[in-house]
């Protein structure tokens, strides 16, 4: 708080030199001048900091004790605006910017949405748009407890919205609606069937009569488990829902042709660099597509201006093009084919069950041309292939 109270009233920084250094500052204590930040430079000098109206006071004083006082700095809002008070188009200009962004702040120039995943953000943007949120509306109008129930009723996909006022930018939180699942009633008959392809490993029946047994080969679309079940005692056929965790060996086969050749991109030390500023929706200069080198890689940076914490809307965009020179580059056979294995095998892992369980792999290759390798993935898995049918 002082040095705030400081700031606005202004202070110096003097140097005090003389015999007596020490008695100038006790006679400063005595008549209470405060001085602070008080730093012995020598044996004979002092550097301290104290107010404009304590310095006038400070001529008899060095006067009596023998010292000379010297001002090294002037601190504080007086002397800034006395340095500035003949630059009046400077300042003209600072107040100008001040009450352009004042006014900027009144209005919404970007729009952030947070947390969708299968939901469009452009299809939300639209939404928000016809219920008021959209770039260049009023801050004051937007009421976020209405927005947020007209949003959550016209987009049954959300379950959950709520717009945020941060200066010029609203970001918008949404949480997505969780698929209710199938329900099944006790008394559906429904029935458990193959999914893929495969050879029974073991079963686990929770409820319904199994039609497979271990060590069978199963076809997609087979019964595994029924919910017909027949009675020994009566006539009637009783209808359940079947139950089971049908584990099964299921045999993954994927042939895939990869290129020996590959690019190979070197810089040669030669760049440029654009400026791009975003304002109230619109880019200055205008983005062109054309690119400043025949082959170069884009490394581009934003950063969003604020003011006193609050985001503006403005947003600086430099891009940096680094110029390359493309050159092909020739592999061994067998280094493709080792990448294309682990290719071939992740396509394979996100086709099965994720508590899918590998149990053996093998590949191969062969050489078509000089230029193409052909690589072949068999893997074996055991995996839960059961799935209900109403």
């Amino acid at each position: 708080m002082l040095r705030l109270i400081s700031y606005i009233r202004g202070y110096l920084t003097v140097s005090v030199s003389g015999t007596f250094c020490e008695r100038f500052l006790n006679v400063c204590a005595a008549k209470g001048i405060l001085l602070w930040n008080i730093v012995r430079i020598s044996d004979r000098s002092l550097r301290c900091c104290l107010s404009v109206a304590a310095f006038r006071k400070l001529p008899p004083i060095s006067y009596r004790t023998g010292v000379r006082v010297h001002i090294l700095c002037r601190h504080g809002l007086p002397f800034v605006i006395k340095q500035y008070k003949k630059r009046k188009v400077l300042v003209f200009g600072a107040c100008f910017a001040m009450a352009i962004f004042v006014v900027a702040n009144q209005f919404v120039w970007d729009i952030e949405i947070r947390g969708n995943e299968t939901v469009r953000t452009k299809d939300i943007l639209e939404a928000l748009s016809e219920e008021g949120l959209y770039i260049g509306a009023r801050k004051s109008r937007i009421d976020q407890q209405t927005l947020k129930n007209r949003m959550l009723i016209k987009m049954p996909s959300l379950a959950w919205l709520w717009a945020d006022k941060q200066g010029s930018k609203v970001i918008v939180d949404v949480r997505e609606r969780i698929p209710v699942p199938a329900l099944y009633d006790a008394g559906d008959y429904c029935n458990v069937v193959a999914k893929k392809d495969g050879v029974v490993h073991s079963m686990i029946v929770k409820n319904g009569v199994p039609t497979v047994k271990e060590g069978d080969t199963v076809l997609k679309g087979t019964v595994l488990v029924t919910g017909k079940i027949p009675s020994e005692l009566k006539p009637e056929i009783r209808y359940v829902r079947a139950e089971a965790q049908v584990f099964a060996r299921v045999w993954y086969e994927k042939t895939e042709r990869f290129s020996r050749l590959s690019e190979e991109r070197t810089e040669t030390g030669k760049q440029k660099r654009r400026v791009h500023i975003t304002a109230f929706g619109k880019t200055f200069p205008q983005k062109t597509k054309e690119s400043p080198f025949p082959e170069c890689d884009v490394e581009t940076k934003r950063h969003k201006l604020s003011f006193f914490g609050k985001e503006t809307g403005i947003v600086v965009e430099t891009a940096v093009y680094r110029e390359v020179e493309v050159s092909g580059k020739r592999h061994t056979a067998e280094t493709v084919a080792a990448e294309g294995v682990k290719a071939l095998k992740k396509q394979m892992d996100a086709e099965c069950s994720p508590t899918a369980e590998l149990i053996a792999v093998s590949d191969g290759f062969r050489e078509v041309d000089e230029e193409t390798v052909e690589v072949t993935v068999r893997a074996e898995y055991l995996e839960d292939i059961a799935v209900q049918v109403k």
